[in-house]
């Protein structure tokens, strides 16, 4: 009999609780913060570069050109490198380049360090090739031969 009672708390604890925590979840994801904006503003500012420095990597094995989109790089760290009110950041970011119809090629991890005292403000400091993607069969020409 308390098997079958905690069973049933536990059925309606998960009916009850269950929908209202994925609904949560999913609003996190789709709603606008205030983070979320600065986030996009950033990325406006560096896409340029991030593609210029991904395309730098995969030109030696890719015969065309990647993309990075703004939604496929992840804000892994931002720190200020000299202090409260610094104007000196560094920025780790996780990318996945694309090839034509959004089809992934690799995820890369750029560490940039952004200041007024670098030109254009940015400038990469490291570059780490995380992992390579399997293009599919019908992209398979894009690949360069050793």
């Amino acid at each position: 009999m308390k098997g079958k009672l905690i069973m049933a708390f536990i059925v309606i604890g998960t009916i009850l609780i269950g929908p209202h925590y994925c609904i949560a979840e999913q609003r996190a994801i789709n709603e606008d913060s205030r983070e979320l904006q600065f986030q996009d503003l950033l990325m406006v500012y560096l896409n340029e570069k991030i593609d210029k420095d991904v395309n730098h990597y995969y030109e030696k094995y890719l015969k065309v050109p990647v993309s990075v989109y703004p939604y496929q790089v992840e804000f892994i760290n931002i720190e200020r490198l000299n202090g409260f009110r610094g104007y000196d950041f560094k920025v780790v970011l996780d990318v996945i380049p694309v090839v034509g119809p959004h089809i992934s090629v690799g995820e890369d991890q750029l560490t940039y360090e952004i200041s007024y005292g670098i030109p254009r403000n940015a400038k990469l400091l490291n570059f780490k090739h995380l992992k390579n993607h399997t293009v599919p069969p019908h992209w398979q020409h894009i690949i360069r031969k050793p």
